[in-house]
């Protein structure tokens, strides 16, 4: 389960990348428990059905910023409602494109909608017992990363 999610998320961010930001965003680095990269920034969408845990995209300010940017098309010099909701929008296309990647092979997910978490380098966790696993993506000169945690 967890390379077919991780290659999901490489997909859903390459493509998303490509028709959506306009930008090259190429994957990294992944593994397993708490992400090396600093988070500032998170947006998280659950999941429940097939898969039950959720999807968190998250970086620093800058990478937050760019990506925002990116989506809206225009540069964002301060995380405005705007650019907070653009951001909470990514995470929830990113979810998305997990879903219907990984569904035929496991069933339904459905999706809840995006929540925003922000704080100097703060941490999300879940249920007790969640497999936790992120995979780190480089964007210009930022940083970011999409985390899944599941049952």
């Amino acid at each position: 389960m967890q390379e077919q999610l991780l290659e999901a998320t490489k997909e859903a961010v390459t493509e998303i990348a490509s028709t959506m930001l306009f930008m090259e965003i190429a994957p990294t680095s992944e593994g397993s428990g708490t992400c090396p990269v600093v988070s500032d920034f998170s947006a998280v969408v659950g999941y429940s059905g097939a898969l039950q845990g959720s999807v968190r995209l998250a970086g620093a300010i800058p990478a937050a910023l760019k990506l925002a940017s990116g989506l809206m098309g225009e540069e964002q010099g301060d995380l405005s409602d705007d650019a907070k909701d653009a951001f909470a929008e990514l995470c929830n296309m990113v979810a998305g494109g997990v879903q219907t990647r990984v569904s035929p092979s496991i069933g339904q997910i459905n999706l809840t909608p995006p929540v925003v978490v922000s704080g100097s380098n703060h941490h999300v966790s879940g249920k007790s017992g969640e497999t936790v696993i992120y995979q780190i993506f480089n964007c210009e000169d930022v940083q970011f990363f999409v985390e899944i945690m599941y049952v």
